[in-house]
């Protein structure tokens, strides 16, 4: 810790020594309240010093270089220093008021009127560093407090646990749902094959017949047709053998998708089962690990709200 900031507790300790509150006792001498406010008002001059040291250290220690800083950089340290400056503002606020109230005393004292309220202040100052959220309080609250970040700390425990389970169920479901997909995807394309097996089998019988007629009226053509017209059989021909070359594609084409989504299903479906098995082994690690950390937050949101 740098030589000029001071622990916000030793600050605060430092201005109990002050014994505010015997300044506003009544029935004391003249001479024993100057002495009681000299005292008083050199413990907080001190306490002030403190303070004051400890906030230009932080706003030294989190204030970049101009040459050197970034947009972002910058964002960083001011976000840093709120959170390292907050007990330190408190402890301003704190202090102000104490001396406020001294004044108020002083001017009381000097019109000869009666002696304003007593004025206590707590104890204790804690609080967040990651938040910046700090209080002043007494023993029971300071206690309650570390009981809450005790909390807080198992609740990060937890979630560290819980989130590499999050990762794998997030990448798990969306390869579940691939895998669905393939299957239903494999599913409708064998069923539409099944349904529209009866219409590609008479397309498939109009190429072969028209196929084997070309071909058969090329071939009668040459034996029986004097002189052989060549273009008529050439034509007759080349229709023929086109069209069954097509039946063969076409049947070749269709039986290869089938055999293709025929060998896709299973695998498809078997896997889709083995996910599903490791999705549950999952959940078992990570639903416990959930509730517990429900549980811990919603705690934690209790206590927090008592201060």
């Amino acid at each position: 810790m740098a030589a000029d900031l001071y622990d916000p507790q030793v600050i605060l300790d430092h201005l109990h020594r002050a014994k505010v509150p015997r300044l506003f006792e009544v029935g004391i001498s003249e001479r024993e309240q100057r002495t009681r406010l000299g005292h008083a008002k050199k413990i907080l001059n001190e306490a002030d010093t403190f303070i004051q040291r400890s906030i230009s250290s932080l706003k030294a220690q989190y204030t970049p270089d101009k040459k050197k800083r970034s947009s972002s950089d910058e964002h960083a340290s001011k976000e840093k220093l709120r959170k390292a400056l907050a007990p330190y503002l408190l402890l301003e606020t704190l202090h102000k008021e104490i001396r406020g109230q001294v004044q108020k005393l002083e001017e009381a004292l000097a019109a000869g009127k009666l002696i304003p309220p007593g004025f206590e202040f707590d104890e204790y100052i804690f609080g967040d560093s990651e938040t910046g959220e700090w209080f002043l309080g007494d023993h029971e609250a300071y206690d309650l407090w570390q009981y809450a970040l005790e909390v807080k700390q198992r609740l990060h425990g937890f979630m560290e646990q819980r989130e590499p389970l999050h990762q794998q169920m997030k990448t798990l479901k969306q390869a579940i749902a691939a895998t669905k997909k393939e299957a239903q995807e494999a599913k409708r394309s064998l069923r539409k094959q099944q349904e529209t097996k009866g219409r590609f089998r008479m397309v498939f019988a109009l190429l072969i017949l028209g196929g084997l007629a070309g071909i058969g009226f090329a071939v009668f053509q040459a034996v029986t047709v004097e002189p052989i017209n060549l273009p008529i059989v050439a034509g007759a021909g080349g229709t023929g053998g086109l069209l069954l070359f097509i039946a063969f594609i076409a049947g070749r084409v269709r039986r290869g998708r089938q055999q293709r989504w025929q060998e896709i299903l299973p695998i498809a479906q078997e896997r889709y089962k083995t996910l599903q098995i490791e999705m549950k082994q999952l959940r078992a690690q990570y639903d416990p690990l959930n509730v517990k950390c429900k549980e811990l937050l919603d705690e934690w949101r209790a206590i927090r709200k008592g201060f």
